[in-house]
């Protein structure tokens, strides 16, 4: 009977000890999986892999990167069904250049396809009955830039972008554009466009059509 009260207080005082140790113990691992999985998240994030993303608002001097081409039969575009359209809210304004939008709608029933590098030809300010009809001399380069065929349905938008330096360059100067004519490759001539601009420098840059939303 001597013997059991030392035993007891012992065993009570090795209960009380490893229980302030294990409850630290858990509430660190507690913490630590919650920092661990906060540490992971943050490090997906930064790493582009969250879960979540968020689509910018399209800013009026980005142009848009093209819409994918729908899948299923088509034709191609016919010229009478095209419209053309100065777009000021697409287009880009930087210094000493703009890169200037054209919007092309259809208008037709059937889905049909139309792509590649715009054919332009830039035309003089009329001035009267006698004014010059003679093309605006201005060097045309293509910017290289690939390109897919365009699927549109009725109401359908596509782009295409001309860019023109408004400065003179390299001591070259400038010509004054008052019109555009503007086709397509296997359409044709779609349009004149009434849209001037100061044509300066080494001349123009033509983009390819890609689609709009």
């Amino acid at each position: 009977m001597g013997d059991e009260s030392p035993r007891k207080n012992f065993n009570l005082k090795k209960s009380v000890l490893l229980s302030k140790v294990a409850i630290p113990l858990l509430a660190c691992s507690v913490i630590f999986a919650a920092c661990g999985n906060s540490t992971t998240s943050a490090l997906s994030k930064a790493n582009g892999h969250s879960s979540t993303t968020t689509t910018p608002a399209r800013s009026s001097t980005t142009k848009p990167s093209g819409t994918t081409t729908t899948s299923g039969s088509s034709t191609q575009c016919t010229a009478s069904d095209l419209r053309l359209a100065e777009d000021q809210a697409l287009s880009v304004v930087s210094a000493g250049s703009t890169e200037l939008a054209v919007v092309v709608q259809y208008i037709g029933s059937a889905k049909c396809d139309i792509s590649g590098y715009p054919s332009v030809s830039f035309l003089p300010v009329k001035s009267g009955s006698s004014g010059s009809t003679q093309p605006v001399s201005l060097k045309i380069t293509q910017s290289g830039s690939s390109y897919k065929p365009v699927s549109l349905v009725s109401g359908q938008r596509a782009v295409f972008y001309i860019k023109y330096y408004s400065v003179p360059v390299d001591g070259v100067g400038c010509s004054i554009v008052g019109s555009m004519s503007i086709g397509f490759p296997n359409i044709g001539g779609v349009d004149n466009l009434n849209v001037g601009f100061p044509g300066c420098g080494p001349g123009v840059v033509i983009y390819p059509l890609v689609g709009l939303s």
